[in-house]
This record gives structure tokens, sequence and C-alpha cells, in this order.
């Protein structure tokens, strides 16, 4: 009786390890609930990573579209003619030395007003009358004017007379920025005029003396 048992004991182990081995190889199988639950979450972090890639394209693009003096390519070459009337000759003179880097500063004129000169010689910004100021961009001679937005009977007459449209873009209290109506917005006058509107257009214009937009 004694032998028989054990090996009656050893079938019975033998049959033990070979059935957890054979549980080991058996493909591992997940219920219909986890099964669902794995799908959930595989597709919202698939949805999250995908909605992501737009914030961020967009948040890039946002940066690279932030208008600044230097993002406009400036050159000598494309600066645009600009005239005006006394009251901007401070600005239009900071203007192109902030584009050229040229030194400039501060002094009184013969008058004793405090106006903005550039030292290099290749700067000259003068000033005129607000009629010969709009007679000059209506004659082409320049691409752009800033004058004060006030405008007399007698401009007005000129204006009306001509055939040439002029477009207004106030750029700070009591200051117009105007150009012909056919100015390109690839022209270097149009982007001037926006980048004066800008967060540094506006600095720019509050440092010339000039009050800005909205104050």
């Amino acid at each position: 009786m004694w032998l028989p048992f054990k090996v009656l004991l050893f079938l019975l182990v033998v049959a033990v390890v070979v059935a957890g081995f054979l549980v080991s190889r058996k493909p591992t199988t997940v219920g219909p609930l986890t099964a669902k639950l794995q799908n959930i979450f595989n597709t919202a972090t698939s949805s999250q990573a995908t909605s992501s890639q737009p914030q961020q394209q967009e948040s890039s693009q946002q940066e690279s579209q932030v208008l600044t003096l230097a993002s406009l390519n400036i050159t000598l070459e494309n600066y645009p003619k600009i005239g005006g009337s006394s009251s901007t000759q401070s600005l239009r003179t900071m203007l192109a030395c902030r584009a050229f880097n040229f030194f400039c500063f501060w002094a009184q004129d013969r008058l004793g007003q405090k106006r903005y000169y550039s030292a290099d010689p290749r700067l000259s910004v003068g000033y005129n009358t607000i009629e010969q100021a709009y007679q000059d961009l209506i004659n082409n001679k320049t691409d752009i004017i800033l004058v004060d937005n006030i405008v007399s009977s007698t401009e007005q007459e000129l204006v009306k007379n001509s055939a040439v449209v002029l477009n207004k873009k106030p750029i700070a209290v009591a200051v117009d920025a105007v150009m012909r109506s056919n100015t390109s917005q690839q022209d270097t006058a149009y982007k001037l005029t926006e980048w004066l509107l800008s967060a540094e257009g506006q600095a720019l214009v509050s440092e010339s003396g000039l009050m800005i937009l909205g104050k």
C-alpha cells in the first residue's frame, strides 16, 4: 500500500507542474470591460496629443507674427520718403535713427523748441506746412506724410481737386499717417504705418513727445 501511494503522490506533483507550465504558456485575455477602458484611454491620449499640435503651431505662428522694427527688414534702398509737418519732425527723425542705428540727440532749434536731430549726414529730416506736405504726397515727392489731423479748407480743397485718393490712419492723438490709396501692403511705407500702431511703435511715438492712441 505504501509504494502505490508514493507513486500516486509523484504523479500528482508531476500533473501540478505540467498544469502550471501550460497555464503560463496560455495567452493572457482581457475582459470586455478592461478592453473598453483601455480603448478609451488610448483614444483620449491620442486625441490630446493631436490637439496639442495645432495649439503649439498657433502659438509659434503668433510669436512669429509679432511686429517689430527689425522684422520689417528696412534698408536705405527701401526706406520710404516720409514728409510731414513740424509737429512730427522729431518722430520722423527718431524713426529713421532707430531703423538705421544713426546717432541722434535732442536739442533746441532756433525758435527754442526741443527737437530730435541726427548727427549722420545721410539723414536730413525737414518739415513743411501741412499744405505743402499734402502737395508733396499728391505729386509723388513723398511716399507717406505724418501730419496733424486738423485739415484746413485750403488743404481739403487741394486734395479734392487732385486726382489722387488718399488714405488716412491715426498713429497718435491728433496725428495721421497719410498715404496714397494705391500704396501696396508690401511697401515699406505701409509696413511702417502698421508698426507705428504696434506696442513698440507706440512707445516710440510717446518718446517723440506725441500722445499715443488710447490715452
